[in-house]
């Protein structure tokens, strides 16, 4: 029976370890291109759930990216980024991506996202959900914005989605010429949300965005 018992319990975890799955996020420039999995070569962050990803590549001297995966939030994938370049400017894009979302009920789902953070030049962003479960899979466009300055958003839409699928956050950064190094930081978060906890998500991201204006103005 003891040995039984164990073998259960042996394959429940396999099972279980297996169904994890893996985020990663991308920094690229149009020209050079660098992918980190969690628990993956580059990786900066070393608990499960989560990736951490450091890169200088052209103009841009420094692009500290962090993921955490649903195996880590639950219904929701969150995007942190630092970005700093020379005086030279230019465009660098980052994402976070995170498979093996299920979907075993009602279609469609309402998804939503939120952004805050604060620019240099100016940031483009976009929510995707992929019903292929594939990596950075752009299947449904579920959010898009920009923003420059303090800036804050947040957007929802429905999609159908079924059996697995993944979720995937991408901004574009752009900062013009400039006499000195210029920093762009910002906070995306992916979510299957309740309206009501969408709304507070809203209305916290609004408030970053205010409470930047007015220090700004100071």
């Amino acid at each position: 029976m003891k040995l039984v018992k164990s073998l259960i319990l042996s394959t429940l975890l396999a099972a279980a370890t297996g169904a994890n799955a893996v985020p990663m996020v991308r920094i690229w420039d149009g020209s050079t291109t660098i992918t980190v999995a969690d628990g993956g070569a580059g990786d900066l962050l070393t608990g499960s759930g989560q990736v951490g990803a450091a890169a200088a590549i052209g103009n841009w001297w420094l692009n500290l990216v962090v993921g955490f995966g649903h195996d880590v939030l639950g219904d929701q994938i969150h995007l942190g980024s630092l970005n700093a370049s020379n005086p030279l400017g230019g465009t660098v894009w980052v994402a976070l991506t995170d498979t093996d979302f299920t979907n075993s009920g009602a279609n469609p789902l309402n998804f939503g996202g939120g952004i805050g953070g604060a620019a240099a030049g100016s940031v483009e962003y976009w929510m995707y959900v992929d019903d292929s479960n594939t990596p950075f899979g752009t299947g449904t466009l579920i959010g898009t914005g920009s923003g420059s300055g303090p800036f804050s958003g947040s957007f929802s839409d429905w999609a159908s989605v079924t059996g697995t699928y993944s979720m995937t956050l991408m901004a574009k950064i752009t900062h013009g010429w400039s006499n000195h190094n210029q920093v762009t930081s910002f906070d995306f978060v992916g979510r299957v949300p309740e309206p009501a906890t969408l709304a507070l998500l809203g209305i916290g991201l609004a408030g970053i965005g205010f409470a930047a204006r007015r220090r700004e103005k100071r």
